[in-house]
């Protein structure tokens, strides 16, 4: 965790893009309150299956509104 703060993983998580922390679990303190946590499931020789979770207002903002699209 301290070695993503010290790459300024602030900048990330507060830009208007979208950063992906694989194996955030091992950087769980370094990480922001809302987000959008990501499982991903093994269903398959070559599926997957997705499970997107949010964990504040602006992820659920994010997950709702992409519900919509699709």
């Amino acid at each position: 965790a301290d070695e993503l703060v010290a790459l300024g993983c602030d900048e990330f998580f507060d830009g208007d893009g979208a950063a992906v922390v694989e194996w955030a679990d091992l950087v769980a303190e370094a990480l922001p309150d809302d987000r959008v946590r990501v499982d991903i499931a093994i269903t398959g020789a070559a599926s997957r299956q997705l499970t997107f979770s949010p964990t504040g207002p602006k992820a659920e903002h994010l997950i709702d509104a992409a519900m919509v699209e699709t």
